[in-house]
């Protein structure tokens, strides 16, 4: 009874599902709370024993994290910092959780997968730490995001924090199950990424580590901490690819002082299985010591088998092999020893191995095979001492824990063998491995050899120069080393130089004595494919050409070879050294070396055009709805491939102001390659609604408006009639808009359509704006490049942006514009106001004053105010004053 309030929620239909606003729609609605939080679904035990558990299902699957204590239950709350988390609907927050510690300012930290977070499901992972040390408090703020690189790769659905580099701080492993390398004919090839700490921050290790790289895979799908399997101080990990053949398999990956390796050390295939067990690898235990032995073991589930699977771990030996000649060289004409009557040249050869290893036995058992003359195709020229004279032998020997177990074999050469070759030298090859009966039951105690210990030796003696009493000659070899069509140092274009020509060649001047046992090396880059040998063998790993020239090289000859090389996968520069040798004395070492040094470069770029079906229609009255094809194409350019392109489209759907949508996405089409070889494809972030092709109505894609509080059209200013031309983009409208990722783009040839069919309502424009001359429906596109690679543009940049528009023309001429009757009250009133001004103006410029009229009156003033004189007064004089009234009578 104490705890029905808590199980309320769980028992009451209204208390499990919380009132929200949905981030997308704006729309408010209720989500499920706790009824599908899925608590449990991953779960990690902290350094400090408590139990963290992941509840992906949570308010509707944004997700959470639970911890444990005993006695209570505790529910996450992140604490958005910086705004780093934005929680929303189906972000699998919880879907994986692990925890470590990974920087020395972090402390202790919890790691939460989400695989479906980002706008465009590109999945995250976030590094959370507890605010509280309480045991009931449990508030999580956080300190570092990581985010994946490709939409619908499931980048957080599995997580593992370990020291793999054992620097004291956690490193931190991710899966992304979903990764593709190519969309076309496959995908899902899965991949795991791996951050490596420095103790102040994490950075994503170089190299991809995606198994056996198979179409399908799904790698990635589990991972786990195997152990220190090879017991060389690192822990090692298994990662399962469950669906990898249709079955699963487990790859087994070494840790190192550099992080992990990037090729894996074991593959473990269910196929090899007794009964193909399907779904392999989907879940695997961490290592443990099941059988004390001392070596961790792995326990590996099938469930669409129904089975598990127990591989126990055989302990692990290095070893080390050398042989060793008595004589450098001997002459060919001199026998040295007598075997059974006949003389022979004899020369004594001591092969020798050793081995060692933690927790194995004492005295091991090999298996080995001593071969002579193994630079001929055929031996005529000697055997090994044995019953039977054969250039072989094979034995086994009983080899000691740490010593170095020797075993003598005499060779005999047959003398005065000129004719038969006397220039090859004669080369001794060990070959060796474990003995041990085949057995049905498991043997603890049996051990392998480990793959980096190697397992062939040889060395060689030759015969005696003719170059005089020291038997040492003076040469002089001078090398020339040039990669065909870049002798002059141009760049390694990345998809037009995928495979080329280094032209080796090497002279002994013409003054010096003969070159005996002439060998070119060439030291090559990392990723550096070989595609033809010539007549070179592979050397320390791969990384090294070693190549024989004709022995031997006289004064003044010369010898030349080509070796074909694979460079795709070369960044930045490659580097080749060319080195040769002799075992003659050469008396000019400094043009024995070619430094090869070419950059690389990634010469690529896409454009985006568009086209539409109807650009311009006719519309009257009695127009309702109108369907035209909008197609965005992007288009590739240049040599370098380009992996990925994402996709941004905008379609104007409602007006803004207006609640009824003008235009609807009636299909929405993403061309394939199956439908042209010139043609690729891509994954687009729609709603579960969708489809990638052929899609209905996408009511999910969600609406990017401009602004909060959208302005009014000018149709509500004016009425309808008025308005002359209208455009809807995404200034003036609604916008849905989606991203898709197409790719990859392999040659020029390549493109990617975007097909979308638009129904336009046009009855309801009219209904909303009246009948304006022109409606423009702008459709708007732009790209970006998804690759990290720098491209470098030897030309213009091609446009990543377009417009497609088809512009609706009223039937008939163009509408004229009529203005209102307070327009034309206006404009009387501003003429009387400018007559107004005008007169005003022309008056004060005295346009009205008559200039002669005003110079008369002034006279006359004048006159009058000149006084009569006493005989000639004019008052006196009446003549003269009717003679004055007439000039005023006249002026008047």
């Amino acid at each position: 009874m104490q705890h029905r309030e808590e199980l309320r929620p769980l028992l009451l239909k209204s208390q499990q599902t919380k009132q929200t606003i949905n981030p997308v729609t704006g729309i408010p609605g209720n989500i499920t709370h706790y009824a599908v939080g899925e608590a449990g679904f991953s779960v990690t035990y902290t350094s400090d024993d408590e139990l963290i558990l992941g509840a992906p299902g949570l308010l509707d699957w944004t997700g959470n994290l639970v911890k444990y204590v005993e006695g209570t239950d505790s529910l996450a709350g992140f604490v958005a910092q910086d705004g780093l988390v934005s929680q929303r609907q189906s972000q699998y927050i919880g879907y994986s959780v692990t925890s470590g510690r990974f920087t020395e300012a972090l402390g202790k930290s919890i790691v939460a997968g989400a695989p479906r977070d980002t706008r465009d499901c590109r999945g995250a992972v976030y590094i959370l730490g507890q605010t509280s040390k309480e045991s009931k408090s449990f508030v999580l703020e956080v300190q570092m995001v990581k985010q994946g690189e490709q939409m619908g790769s499931y980048f957080g659905a599995t997580v593992l924090a370990l020291d793999i580099t054992q620097n004291g701080f956690s490193d931190l492993l991710v899966g992304a199950p979903m990764y593709s390398l190519r969309a076309e004919g496959g995908g899902d090839e899965g991949r795991l990424y791996v951050y490596k700490s420095n103790g102040a921050s994490l950075q994503l290790q170089d190299g991809n580590i995606m198994g056996a790289s198979i179409v399908g895979a799904r790698f990635g799908s589990a991972i786990a901490h195997a152990g220190d399997l090879n017991m060389d101080g690192y822990p090692d990990i298994a990662v399962g690819a469950p669906y990898e053949n249709d079955h699963g398999a487990v790859y087994i990956y070494n840790g190192g002082r550099d992080g992990l390796k990037t090729r894996y050390a074991q593959r473990i295939e269910a196929l090899k299985i007794t009964g193909a067990p399907r779904g392999f690898g989907m879940g695997i235990s961490d290592g443990m010591d099941v059988d004390d032995n001392y070596y961790p073991d792995l326990l590996v589930g099938a469930y669409d088998s129904d089975q598990a699977f127990l591989f126990r771990t055989m302990p692990l030996i290095h070893t080390n092999a050398w042989i060793e000649i008595d004589k450098d060289s001997f002459s060919s004409t001199a026998p040295t020893c007598n075997h059974r009557g006949r003389e022979f040249i004899c020369v004594t050869v001591t092969p020798c191995i050793s081995y060692d290893g933690k927790h194995v036995p004492g005295q091991i058992e090999f298996l080995y095979r001593l071969e002579m003359d193994t630079r001929r195709n055929v031996s005529e020229r000697g055997f090994l001492e044995s019953p039977v004279e054969t250039p072989d032998i094979i034995d086994t020997k009983t080899l000691q824990k740490g010593k170095a177990n020797c075993f003598v074999q005499k060779a005999y050469i047959y003398p005065d063998i000129r004719d038969k070759d006397d220039r090859t030298p004669f080369e001794f090859r060990l070959s060796y491995k474990l003995s041990r009966p085949k057995r049905q039951d498991f043997c603890k105690e049996c051990v392998v050899i480990s793959k980096d210990s190697q397992t062939v030796i040889t060395n060689r003696t030759a015969f005696k120069r003719d170059c005089g009493e020291t038997n040492v000659c003076i040469a002089d070899l001078i090398l020339s080393a040039k990669i065909a069509g870049h002798e002059t140092g141009a760049p390694l274009v990345v998809g037009r130089d995928n495979v080329v020509t280094l032209n080796i060649n090497v002279k002994n001047a013409e003054d010096k004595q003969a070159a005996y046992l002439t060998y070119v090396t060439v030291d090559l880059p990392e990723n550096m494919e070989i595609v033809n040998l010539a007549t070179c063998e592979l050397k320390n790993n791969n990384s090294t050409l070693e190549c024989d020239i004709s022995n031997p090289l006289l004064a003044g000859e010369e010898a030349s070879l080509s070796v074909k090389l694979g460079v795709s996968k070369i960044k930045g520069e490659v580097k080749i050294k060319v080195t040769a040798t002799t075992d003659s004395r050469d008396s000019n070492l400094a043009n024995n070396v070619e430094d090869i040094a070419l950059p690389v470069i990634y010469n690529g770029d896409v454009g985006i055009e568009g086209i539409a079906t109807v650009s311009q229609y006719i519309y009257n009255e009695t127009s309702e709805t109108v369907t035209v094809v909008h197609s965005f194409t992007v288009v590739k350019y240049f040599d370098t491939p380009i992996n990925r392109v994402n996709l941004l489209v905008s379609v104007p759907t409602t007006m803004l102001g207006k609640k009824d949508p003008f235009l609807r996405l009636n299909r929405i089409e993403l061309e394939d390659q199956r439908k042209s070889s010139a043609r690729v494809s891509g994954s687009c972030n729609f709603s579960s609604s969708l489809k990638k092709r052929s899609l209905g109505r996408p009511t999910g894609i969600p609406r990017v408006r401009r602004s909060a509080e959208p302005a009014p059209l000018i149709g509500d200013h004016i009425p309808k009639a008025q308005v002359k031309r209208l455009k809807l983009d995404c200034s003036e409208a609604e916008c849905s808009s989606f991203e898709c990722q197409v790719g990859p783009f392999t040659d020029p040839k390549k493109v990617a359509r975007m097909t979308l069919e638009l129904k336009i309502n046009i009855s309801r424009i009219m209904e909303q704006v009246g009948m304006p001359d022109t409606v423009d429906v702008v459709t708007s596109a732009s790209i970006t490049i998804l690759d990290k690679t720098t491209f470098t543009h030897l030309v213009k940049p091609r446009p990543k942006q377009t417009e497609i528009i088809t512009s609706f023309v009223k039937e008939g001429p163009p509408t004229p514009y009529q203005l209102p009757w307070w327009a034309y009250l206006l404009i009387a009133l501003a003429g009387i106001l400018l007559l107004l001004l005008i007169v005003y103006c022309l008056y004060k410029c005295g346009f009205f004053r008559r200039k002669e009229k005003e110079e008369l009156e002034e006279e006359k003033r004048k006159s009058v105010a000149v006084p009569p004189s006493p005989g000639n007064s004019p008052s006196d004089d009446s003549e003269v004053r009717r003679s004055l009234l007439a000039v005023d009578v006249a002026d008047d």
